[in-house]
């Protein structure tokens, strides 16, 4: 319909939520009588899930007519920065529709049960959320606020959830104690922290059937920049675990400090550019200008500076090594 939105998780602390809500001045609210009392409700709209069906029910159900072209703003997702203070990252919807659409990261269809488990307002949720409704699968709502092995293990297996996405901690964490819960899972997506070579061994080991896929990505590139598939067997030597080759459009560059492209094995700064980029930071042009520059190699295009140290295999794939900055991420 041409609006955008924003996620608010109602875990998180009020001081935060208030800060999110005054910075976008949030027009209209979209929330359900029990959250309520956790949002700093003023001047807005508030359309109320549990109270308002009687008036959302006279309206039309066609489709509603849209200007929408791909610059135009999709959702603004928040991360922290340096000091803990929030910040909302612009994502449009040319960004959002390439990683959604003609993807070569991970298969996607109408078969698929995904479980929406991840904080709303962690921008891997619209990897949980989106695709079952654009291509017809079905997603599954985890009940609790935080996710555990016996839970997920329980939901796994009772919903049939056949894809799904994991932090690498949470990853771990299901392979350690609850293996077998992730039996029936034919991808699992993983990444946000330096993976354990051990772990993957043994998730090869215990889940043959299911095709493991490290990624990669900041916020501000759209969910994911990088993807690796990973191989159903591990050579003996392997002691890490790339995050893979850029998927879909992303255009990656090795840099140093004078924007230089570094040599191949060689350890240089991750730049992304391509449709996947951001359009910046709300209400921070100082930091938007100091992150988002231009392309020095391709005219027109935005490079984000993701202050990750990164370099590139002899086979074309990247391998994290650590943050340049101290950066809360």
């Amino acid at each position: 319909a041409g609006g955008a939105y924003v996620p608010l998780d109602p875990a998180y602390p009020s001081e935060r939520l208030a800060f999110m809500m005054a910075d976008v001045q949030i027009p209209i609210l979209l929330t359900q009588t029990h959250l309520c009392d956790r949002l700093p409700i003023h001047n807005q709209i508030v359309v109320n899930l549990d109270l308002d069906w009687p008036i959302i029910s006279t309206h039309k159900k066609d489709n509603l007519s849209s200007q929408v072209n791909p610059e135009n703003l999709a959702y603004i997702i928040y991360t922290s920065g340096s000091t803990g203070t929030p910040k909302g990252t612009e994502v449009p919807h040319r960004s959002f529709i390439g990683f959604m659409f003609g993807v070569d990261y991970i298969h996607l269809d109408a078969e698929q049960v995904w479980l929406q488990h991840s904080s709303i307002s962690w921008d891997a949720s619209t990897l949980e959320l989106w695709p079952p409704l654009l291509y017809g699968g079905r997603c599954v709502l985890y009940p609790d606020k935080i996710p555990t092995p016996e839970k997920l293990s329980k939901i796994i297996q009772e919903q049939g959830v056949n894809i799904l996405f994991l932090t690498t901690a949470l990853f771990n964490l299901m392979i350690d104690t609850m293996p077998k819960g992730l039996l029936g899972v034919k991808q699992l997506v993983f990444g946000g922290e330096s993976v354990s070579v051990p772990h993957v061994r043994r998730a090869l080991e215990l889940l043959p059937e299911t095709q493991l896929i490290h990624a990669y990505g900041p916020s501000e590139c759209t969910v994911f920049t990088s993807c690796y598939p990973i191989p159903k067997q591990l050579d003996k030597n392997v002691h890490s675990i790339p995050i893979g080759k850029p998927i879909g459009d992303r255009k990656v560059y090795l840099l140093d400090k004078d924007l230089h492209r570094i040599p191949i094995g060689c350890p240089g700064e991750l730049y992304v550019g391509g449709a996947s980029v951001a359009r910046g930071y709300l209400n921070q042009p100082v930091l938007t200008r100091e992150k988002f520059i231009a392309n020095p190699f391709i005219e027109g295009d935005t490079l984000y500076k993701t202050g990750d140290l990164v370099r590139r295999l002899p086979d074309g794939n990247l391998e994290f090594m650590g943050r340049i900055d101290l950066q809360v991420k």
